[in-house]
């Protein structure tokens, strides 16, 4: 059935179409129809098709070649364009953290004129991934909290393309790492907690393990064990895929409905965990920051807009750490220069209303 366009005329409508696409870097992966399946695809007929391509190769959008394929010539054509084409490869898995990324991917992007495509992957053996490895100037790489398998490592290694992973440490096969957060820092969340008398510290996660979370823990540990504090790790993760705050709203829930106690604080691993755990403690008549403490590695973005605010290691700025990862693929170095471990100067921490002074009488 032919489609009924609201503008006349067609061909300058379905040009609109494909010049949107052509712009936002559909066309990098898959390829643009043959005449006849475009025509087919957008309703219309194949004289109207031909039309809107040839307006699209007379804008220097497109280029025919003589076996009649069509390929697209954006973002290379303009004028002051970089012509960097990037991959922000992350998982088929919509999260805050996430999405502070790939912002502060896209602010960098947007300065130097270049083309930032957002892909996401079921799994560590989809297309996705060797497209995008293949198909872009530059990829950055936010690793699922699943494994990666030896022949998607050995793929990750011999990329021609310039790779950066975020959060995931692959500098020992000489691929950089931009790490938004030293573990190590989570001093500074245990010194304010000392601070305000806290002598008993439990860690609670619900994030699956992988390299982050697993650091985040362990300087938890060596930090209540330097600070001769106590605490305990209750650790219920979510498989890949699933959401850490209403686990850790329910770990939290099911505990104190058993009669179950925290320490006088709780550290979290991320941000999510703790949006969870404070939702739990308040329908359960706990005043966080002042019945029990709560704090955690603000990875959202969010601690300062929560109610409580969230005492919490706050995001840096994604976009400044990215800006050499952008440098990097315009120069067209194979191997990054400078440290493989990219991380922020400095760490802010953020106190807010979850914690306060340690409550002697406990929970």
């Amino acid at each position: 059935m032919m489609q009924t366009w609201p503008q006349q005329p067609q061909y300058k409508k379905v040009a609109e179409v494909l010049r949107e696409r052509i712009l936002h870097g559909d066309y990098i992966v898959n390829e643009i129809p043959s005449l006849r399946r475009l025509a087919s695809k957008m309703g219309v007929s194949h004289i109207v098709a031909r039309k809107a391509v040839e307006a699209l190769i007379k804008d220097d959008l497109l280029v025919q070649y003589p076996n009649g394929r069509l390929m697209p010539k954006v973002p290379r054509h303009r004028a002051g364009r970089e012509g960097l084409r990037v991959a922000f490869l992350a998982p088929a898995f919509d999260s805050q953290y996430m999405s502070m990324v790939r912002l502060g991917a896209q602010i960098v992007a947007a300065e130097s004129s270049s083309l930032l495509r957002p892909m996401d992957y079921v799994h560590w053996n989809d297309l996705v991934i060797e497209e995008a490895l293949n198909s872009f100037d530059g990829v950055i790489l936010l690793a699922s909290t699943e494994e990666i398998p030896p022949n998607v490592l050995d793929a990750l290694s011999e990329a021609s393309t310039c790779l950066m992973t975020v959060d995931y440490d692959l500098t020992a096969r000489g691929i950089p790492c931009l790490s938004l957060f030293r573990a190590s820092n989570i001093r500074h969340l245990l010194d304010h907690l000392q601070s305000l008398g806290h002598h008993h510290v439990d860690c609670l996660n619900t994030q699956p393990i992988c390299q982050e979370t697993a650091a985040r823990i362990e300087f938890w540990r060596q930090g209540t064990q330097e600070r001769k504090m106590q605490g305990s790790l209750i650790n219920d993760p979510v498989r890949s895929y699933e959401r850490p705050i209403v686990r850790a709203y329910e770990v939290v829930s099911r505990r104190l409905d058993n009669g179950e106690t925290f320490g006088t604080a709780v550290f979290c691993p991320n941000e999510s965990t703790a949006n969870g755990a404070m939702r739990a403690f308040s329908e359960h008549g706990l005043e966080v920051g002042r019945d029990i403490s709560v704090c955690a590695v603000g990875d959202f973005g969010g601690a300062r807009y929560s109610t409580p605010s969230l005492t919490s290691l706050q995001m840096p700025d994604v976009a400044a750490l990215l800006r050499p990862c952008f440098e990097w693929i315009k120069s067209k170095k194979q191997k990054w220069s400078g440290p493989l471990l990219v991380k922020p100067q400095e760490t802010v921490l953020f106190i807010g209303e979850s914690t306060g002074k340690a409550f002697s009488s406990g929970n």
